[in-house]
């Protein structure tokens, strides 16, 4: 993908963000709604798990593009990038006896064996910068897969709209620095 067809698609990453948040009178956006989006052409190997939270107006186009990130990379190099790969992602608020923190991992499966990057490109500046405005994060270059965490007071992301599932008392992975 050249320079000019990756910002066409954060371009698009960020309409349909306006698009959710438009349907929600610029309330905020379902960040499963977001998720969803971001990973609809892989919707059989993407695995979704989390209580509903409505995600901020301001923090909304952020969880896009960084989702937008992730899913490109896994397409490119990782999980997503063979038929057997995975993608699990999992969110939740309070979890780890963490009460109001709101966290959210993404762990790819059964892809290629992952080589950390030799160079910082455009993709991981717009993840370093959006979590920058977010919370912390943290990202490991396991040989099984990539593993993404983040974590933010539930005040920066949004709110909790209904608690359908207790959060997970799943590991998240390694905490964020």
């Amino acid at each position: 993908m050249d320079a000019r067809e990756a910002f066409i698609e954060r371009l698009h990453s960020l309409g349909r963000a306006y698009t959710i948040l438009t349907e929600q009178e610029w309330q905020g956006a379902p960040l499963r709604q977001i998720l969803e989006a971001e990973t609809s052409a892989f919707a059989d190997r993407v695995s979704l798990d989390g209580i509903d939270v409505m995600v901020r107006q301001k923090a909304a186009q952020s969880f896009a593009l960084l989702l937008h990130e992730l899913t490109t990379n896994a397409v490119k190099y990782g999980a997503l990038s063979i038929p057997a790969g995975r993608v699990n992602v999992r969110w939740g608020v309070g979890a780890d006896d963490r009460p109001g923190m709101f966290v959210l991992s993404w762990e790819e499966t059964g892809g290629p064996t992952v080589i950390p990057p030799t160079r910082s490109g455009f993709g991981r500046k717009i993840i370093k910068d959006t979590m920058r405005r977010i919370g912390k994060y943290h990202i490991e270059y396991a040989s099984t897969g990539l593993e993404f965490r983040m974590e933010a007071p539930i005040e920066k992301v949004g709110w909790v709209i209904e608690n359908t599932h207790a959060p997970s008392e799943t590991q998240y992975g390694p905490s964020c620095s």
